[in-house]
């Protein structure tokens, strides 16, 4: 996930407009539970223990669907009016109008996508990791917002959360760059073959690599992630797409000799360049960490 990590309306620089006066206001947009096929991707990808959906209202349990609701393979091409509805079901935790530091060299606005797979103990971001959680913002208004800024921006980054849970990142990439924008995506790549549906429909790509194969279960929290997350790394160098490999270092959760390790397998796969992000205090859930410094220290 990109470093940005406030909902909602921010301000800027001090010689800046506030946010608050350019830009539309961005209506909360309740409660919008998953899809079929988004359900699915996040209830059962990873198994039983590692599922993070609670019991709904409604009865669904982790990974469960509605009686007779119908199988919406995320893989599917949809076409037509039926893209533009699963475009509209796009959950936003968070928007960012402005950024600097979510694509390098480019002046893009950031869309965070609500939910994530994983459990990674430093996460900045733990209010997108629960797929069910209230979101803040309706992709129409943000639709709205972006055609004041055709021109203004390079870009536009799709970031989470894990992005690549949601079946309508794909339809609204695609929307938003027939507005003309360039499409940045930021992914941890728990979904292999969701990611390499989306790369097509992006210029660019972000790809958090959090750990060395070894070390990755104990670093998401989740059984066989380095799997997942090595198999996108390949999708991602086959794309040909421009790309930025990056890996957020806690001391206390990655030492050297697994810093060298990690390493050591992105060049083996062909990675020149690797990208290290210091951790930052800043919205990470203190108890979840500590607990990981504990486990780590045991």
């Amino acid at each position: 996930m990109s470093r940005q990590r406030q909902r909602g309306v921010t301000k800027h620089a001090a010689n800046a407009e506030s946010a608050e006066t350019v830009h539309p206001s961005l209506h909360l947009s309740g409660h919008l539970p998953l899809k079929g096929g988004d359900r699915e991707a996040c209830g059962t990808t990873f198994g039983a223990e590692a599922s993070f959906l609670p019991a709904s209202s409604s009865g669904l349990t982790r990974g469960s669907r509605l009686l007779g609701e119908p199988f919406l393979d995320p893989r599917a091409e949809p076409e037509g009016d039926t893209k533009r509805e699963i475009a509209n079901d796009l959950r936003i935790g968070g928007f960012e109008p402005f950024s600097l530091c979510d694509w390098p060299g480019k002046i893009v606005a950031t869309l965070f996508l609500q939910g994530c797979p994983w459990r990674c103990p430093y996460c900045h971001n733990p209010g997108l990791i629960d797929a069910n959680a209230e979101t803040a913002h309706r992709l129409s208004d943000i639709l709205e917002f972006l055609e004041t800024r055709r021109g203004l921006l390079d870009g536009v980054v799709f970031s989470g959360g894990e992005p690549t849970l949601q079946r309508a990142l794909v339809p609204t990439m695609e929307a938003v760059r027939a507005m003309g924008f360039a499409v940045g995506l930021h992914s941890a790549g728990p979904y292999p073959e969701r990611l390499k549906a989306a790369l097509p429909h992006a210029d660019w790509i972000g790809l958090d690599i959090k750990a060395p194969e070894a070390c990755y279960d104990r670093m998401t929290g989740t059984p066989k992630s380095a799997t997942r997350a090595f198999e996108s790394l390949r999708h991602v160098l086959a794309s040909g797409i421009a790309y930025e490999v990056r890996t957020t270092v806690h001391d206390g959760l990655m030492r050297e000799p697994e810093l060298a390790a990690l390493r050591q397998e992105l060049a083996a796969s062909g990675i020149a360049a690797h990208k290290i992000q210091t951790f930052r205090e800043a919205g990470v859930d203190r108890q979840r960490l500590a607990a990981a410094l504990r486990q780590q220290r045991g």
